[in-house]
């Protein structure tokens, strides 16, 4: 990833304050990647949304022949069959994973790096900033003002950093068991975190590859890489990949879909019935 520079001005006071708006955002509201994902998704197209209550009659049925690595989850059945990991270090020297079925159409950079601003020092050495980001006193053009007075304390402590990155590979069967062709949306599995205790977890949704790609040029590369549609009764094999991040020590890894009852509830959503323990897989050969 090129290197990004910062500039006084305008454009640098609205990308921070937009910046302090979506931790104030995650602070108030705790929105994750999901919901984010699904709000987006269900203002283009509402028959997309993975939580569509419409689609899941013949999930009590499925139930009965599931196990550990698989479930059904709206009419489509998920199995996980085994994993692979591969450091950061290692993933632009490999071969078995294409780089044309990655969503960025290359292998990663092993050393990309990526802006990382320190707002907890930000806030520490400027009361002002700090007060502009956690209330709702100030304007817009007051916010601005605020910024661009402070800019030189943003810049001190904003760096271009490389974050360690694992990739994890699922080898997985997709069957459509309705009478219906249906469109089944890859990324819309996530991926989580979870700490051995259960009392820390965090999604990821960075989906980034697929081996069964269907739209890989242009807009529809953009919006629908990771959609294969399914007729009744088909199977595909397939592998997609996550980029993650270890942003809890020592984390245990889940995927599947959110149940964002558990989440309503406080309760960890790798306790859903339709999440799978990435250890209970097996590993792929090498």
């Amino acid at each position: 990833m090129k290197k990004k520079y910062i500039f006084v001005g305008l454009v640098v006071a609205i990308a921070g304050l937009l910046a302090g708006i979506l931790i104030i955002r995650n602070e108030k509201d705790r929105q994750s990647p999901v919901d984010r994902y699904m709000n987006a998704q269900s203002e283009e197209d509402p028959k997309n949304s993975v939580f569509d209550e419409a689609d899941t009659a013949t999930e009590g049925a499925a139930a009965e022949n599931e196990t550990s690595n698989n479930f059904t989850y709206r009419d489509i059945r998920y199995e996980f069959l085994s994993y692979e990991i591969i450091e950061d270090t290692d993933i632009a020297a490999q071969t078995k994973y294409d780089g044309a079925n990655f969503y960025s159409g290359e292998l990663p950079d092993p050393n990309e790096l990526e802006e990382y601003i320190d707002y907890d020092a930000i806030k520490a050495e400027c009361p002002e900033l700090k007060e502009m980001w956690e209330t709702d006193k100030y304007t817009f053009e007051e916010t601005i003002e605020i910024f661009n007075n402070n800019i030189d304390i943003v810049n001190k402590h904003t760096s271009m950093v490389h974050f360690k990155t694992r990739y994890i590979f699922i080898n997985c069967q997709i069957t459509n068991t309705s009478d219906k062709v249906r469109d089944v949306y890859m990324n819309e599995i996530r991926c989580i975190l979870s700490s051995p205790d259960m009392e820390q977890y965090v999604y990821n949704d960075n989906m980034c590859y697929f081996d069964a790609p269907v739209y890989t040029q242009g807009e529809d590369r953009e919006h629908s890489f990771f959609c294969y549609s399914l007729q009744p009764g088909e199977t595909l094999d397939c592998t997609v990949g996550f980029a993650v991040k270890d942003e809890i020590e020592n984390p245990e890894y889940y995927f599947g879909f959110i149940d964002m009852q558990l989440e309503m509830d406080g309760i960890n959503p790798v306790k859903g019935k339709y999440v799978i323990k990435l250890s209970d897989l097996e590993e792929a050969e090498k």
